[in-house]
């Protein structure tokens, strides 16, 4: 189980953790317990971080468009509808072949695929 806790540094100052405990029990020996914190500061910075940049694509006068390496449409901002037509609820969680014509799209998975393999740009 992880516990999400207050830490207090040495100056009194706190801090918020996550708190593992596990018991070790060997045959013949004390059992012990080992306790792993995790500081997660960070993570409440990646989460503002990750609000503001959503906040900021949501807001931009520019399309734009998130996928997954699958092709899949994740992210479909406002400009993005208003340059397709095609609403949010049709785009996200449909393949990016939807915005592209025919000949384009029936290559694109292939070019996601050789990319996840590879490392190599083809389009």
């Amino acid at each position: 189980n992880v516990l999400r806790q207050e830490g207090m540094r040495k100056d009194g100052s706190r801090f918020p953790l996550e708190l593992s405990v596990k018991e070790i029990i060997k045959s013949g020996h004390r059992t012990l317990f080992i306790a792993y914190l995790r500081p997660v500061a960070n993570d409440t910075a990646l989460e503002q971080a990750t609000q503001l940049s959503q906040t900021i694509i949501a807001q931009s006068p520019i399309p734009v468009i998130v996928i997954n390496l699958k092709g899949i449409i994740r992210t479909f901002n406002n400009a993005a509808v208003a340059l397709t037509g095609f609403s949010q609820e049709e785009a996200v969680g449909v393949n990016v072949g939807l915005i592209m014509e025919n000949d384009e799209a029936k290559y694109h998975d292939k070019y996601l695929k050789m990319y996840s393999q590879t490392g190599i740009k083809t389009a």
